[in-house]
C-alpha cells in the first residue's frame, strides 16, 4: 500500500505544466492540464479520505462522536457519491466542450444541489417531515 503526502499532490500539477510547456510549446494549454490533473487528484484523495474505512479521519471522528465506525462510513457515502458522481459528470461535459469549464461547473453544482433534494426528500428528513402526526 503506497501513501500519497500533501508534497506530493501540491509539487505534481507545476511539475506537469512545465513538462507539457517545454514538450509542447503551449504554455496556456499546459497550465489547464495541470490544473485539471491537480483538481482531479486533489477530488479523489478527498473521496477516498470520507469513504475509506481506514482512514485516520474516518476512524477519529467515529470515535469523537462516539458511533459505530461502520455506520459512520455509510452516512458519509451519499454525501461523497453525489458530489463524486456529480463532479464526474461536470468533468466529461467540460472535457467535451474542449473547456467549458464554467459549464461543467454550473451543471456540477445544479446536479449536487438536486440529487441532494431528491435524496433528503426520498430518504432523509423530509421523508419524515410528511408524515402525519398522530393526535395524543
Amino acid at each position: 500500500h503506497m501513501e500519497f503526502s500533501p508534497t506530493l499532490l501540491a509539487i505534481v500539477p507545476p511539475l506537469l505544466a512545465i513538462l507539457l510547456a517545454v514538450i509542447t510549446r503551449q504554455v496556456v494549454l499546459s497550465l489547464f492540464i495541470a490544473v485539471f490533473v491537480g483538481a482531479v487528484m486533489l477530488c479523489g484523495g478527498i473521496f477516498g479520505d470520507h469513504c475509506s474505512p481506514i482512514s485516520d479521519t474516518t476512524v477519529m471522528s467515529s470515535m469523537g462522536s462516539s458511533c459505530d465506525h461502520i455506520d459512520h462510513v455509510r452516512t458519509q457515502l451519499p454525501y461523497a457519491l453525489t458530489v463524486a458522481g456529480s463532479s464526474l459528470v461536470g468533468y466529461i461535459v467540460s472535457g467535451l466542450m474542449n473547456g467549458g469549464a464554467f459549464v461543467g461547473l454550473a451543471i456540477t453544482l445544479v446536479l449536487i444541489c438536486l440529487v441532494s433534494f431528491l435524496l433528503n426528500k426520498h430518504v432523509g428528513r423530509g421523508k419524515d417531515a410528511k408524515a402525519p402526526q398522530n393526535a395524543a
